[in-house]
């Protein structure tokens, strides 16, 4: 954690602080706010420039050694070097060496600004946030859920809402780009968004569990078993694997509680499983084939390319991201963005000692664990509203860790 010697400007330290919210609240809804406001997509490529004007300050205060770096900061710049010395030596572009950042890099610098300017009670404001949120997005996707299937799906979704109840919960049916038929939420992707559920149960979990007032606590339970069944009826392998991470490193690290979370999954998964759905999880073909594609087509790159891969932005769609990386980057690529995501997690592995109660860094660690076993199943590093959560939940991580050992030491 930074060790400032002079305090930054408060107006500044809202000013990111109102940001970062912004991007949590408003980043589950990002595909609503595009559909409703063409050309709004940018919003928060504008909120994250207005976090890169706030850290100047900041990096200034570095400088002078009155501020750290995070643990991550220098692989990042590592991995960010990588992947222009790649794009240097294929010969891409600008434009396409700029494209090539713009799908993983500008993320990151939500996750130095927490790490900057977030301290105290507003770690825990942040994290309940993301939780509310979750669960909103929950309960509105499986009424919306609910009310395709009593329509008949997609034989019986009418081409026009007929009465207001269906103009709001079908309102994503109508405006989904292919004819999907598993909850997706406000995602308009069911992998993606059971990925991002998977990412918020633990942190839901040890919020619940560290409130001693008995309703807020059971509304608390109940609110992330709500997040449960939304996830359980996204029906995807991605977030299945994402999930069984969350839930294994939440029973270690949080309570051995969250392994009840598995009730909501046995009880609700077999209701609206489709004959698709069980096919997707028993057929191992069904189930391997673009992922050991895309792993193949990376060893075949690095024959030619070991080292530095093929250059930013020439994979193209990929369903494992750790594949593409490999193949535009190569294996320094891979190694570099390795080393970014082990020193992120890095804080709270080394702790030794347990802090009483459900540790609050145990749930953000199965948060980002459950991030990276998605990355098998998606390009879940390149999707705004995984990978602004995943890199302002490693930005807080360092604080929380150091709010933990305060209260071991006191």
């Amino acid at each position: 954690m930074p060790n400032a010697k002079r305090p930054m400007p408060t107006a500044l330290r809202h000013i990111a602080t109102s940001s970062l919210f912004l991007l949590i609240i408003g980043m589950p809804f990002h595909e609503v706010i595009v559909r409703l406001l063409p050309g709004s997509g940018i919003w928060d490529e504008v909120v994250l420039l207005l976090l890169l004007i706030c850290l100047v300050p900041w990096f200034r205060s570095v400088l002078r050694g009155e501020e750290k770096l995070p643990r991550f900061f220098v692989p990042m710049l590592a991995f960010l070097c990588v992947t222009l010395l790649s794009a240097a030596v294929n010969h891409l572009s600008v434009k396409q060496t700029v494209f090539g950042l713009h799908g993983m890099h500008q993320y990151m610098i939500g996750g130095i600004a927490a790490y900057a300017f977030i301290r105290g009670e507003t770690v825990q404001r942040l994290l309940k946030a993301m939780f509310v949120v979750a669960t909103i997005t929950a309960v509105y996707g499986i009424a919306s859920f609910l009310t395709f299937r009593a329509v008949g799906g997609q034989a019986g979704l009418p081409s026009v809402a007929r009465n207001a109840w269906e103009a709001v919960a079908l309102w994503p049916w109508f405006h989904s780009s292919w004819n999907q038929w598993r909850l997706f939420g406000t995602f308009m992707n069911e992998n993606y968004y059971g990925d991002w559920l998977a990412m918020m149960v633990p942190i839901g979990l040890v919020m619940a569990l560290n409130t001693r007032h008995g309703v807020p606590r059971w509304a608390g339970l109940a609110s992330v078993v709500t997040n449960m069944v939304a996830f359980t009826w996204s029906y995807s392998r991605g977030a299945a694997l994402a999930m069984t991470g969350s839930l294994a490193v939440a029973s270690w690290r949080v309570s051995p509680w969250g392994l009840l979370l598995l009730a909501p999954i046995i009880l609700t998964g077999p209701m609206m499983a489709t004959d698709a759905d069980v096919e997707r999880f028993t057929d191992i073909a069904a189930t391997e084939g673009g992922r050991l594609h895309s792993v193949r087509k990376t060893f075949r790159s690095f024959r030619t390319h070991p080292f530095l891969g093929h250059g930013p932005n020439t994979r193209g769609l990929a369903d494992m991201n750790y594949a593409k990386i490999g193949y535009e980057t190569g294996l320094l690529g891979l190694g570099t963005f390795g080393w970014l995501v082990i020193s992120c997690v890095i804080p709270v592995v080394v702790r030794t000692k347990k802090t009483r109660g459900p540790c609050l860094s145990g749930a953000v660690l199965a948060a980002m664990v459950a991030m990276c076993l998605a990355a098998v199943g998606g390009e879940v590093w390149e999707i705004p509203q995984l990978a602004h959560y995943f890199w302002i939940l490693a930005g807080l991580l360092s604080c929380i860790v150091s709010l933990e050992k305060a209260r071991v030491v006191g």
